[in-house]
C-alpha cells in the first residue's frame, strides 16, 4: 500500500466521506472504483482535446508569450488543476492539428 498526498477541495472531501460511509468502503476502495469507472472516460476526453502524445519524444522549445498569455494559462490552470505546460501543449496540438 502506498500513500500519496493530494490537495482536495473541501467539497470533494465531503463527497468522498459520504461515498465511503454509504458504501461502507475504505478510501482505497473508493479510489479503485473511481479509477475503474472514470479514468478511461477522462483519458478519452483528454485525448479528444489534444492531451495525447503517446510517449512521443520531446525536446525543449523556447516559446515567446505575452504577459496576457501567461496570465490566461495560469487562470485556466487554477480553474482546471491542469499544469500550465500541459494546457499549452493541448492548445498548440488542437490549433496545429493537421499541419505538417
Amino acid at each position: 500500500m502506498l500513500y500519496r498526498v493530494y490537495d482536495l477541495p473541501e467539497s470533494l472531501r465531503t463527497k468522498l466521506k459520504a461515498r465511503r460511509t454509504k458504501a461502507a468502503a475504505t478510501t482505497c476502495q473508493i479510489v479503485q472504483a473511481a479509477l475503474a469507472e472514470s479514468l478511461p472516460k477522462v483519458v478519452d476526453a483528454l485525448k479528444q482535446t489534444g492531451f495525447s502524445f503517446d510517449g512521443e519524444a520531446t525536446r525543449p522549445a523556447r516559446i515567446p508569450m505575452t504577459d496576457a498569455c501567461v496570465r490566461e494559462l495560469k487562470n485556466a490552470s487554477k480553474e482546471t488543476g491542469i499544469p500550465v505546460s500541459r494546457l499549452l501543449l493541448a492548445c498548440l496540438a488542437l490549433t496545429c492539428d493537421g499541419e505538417e
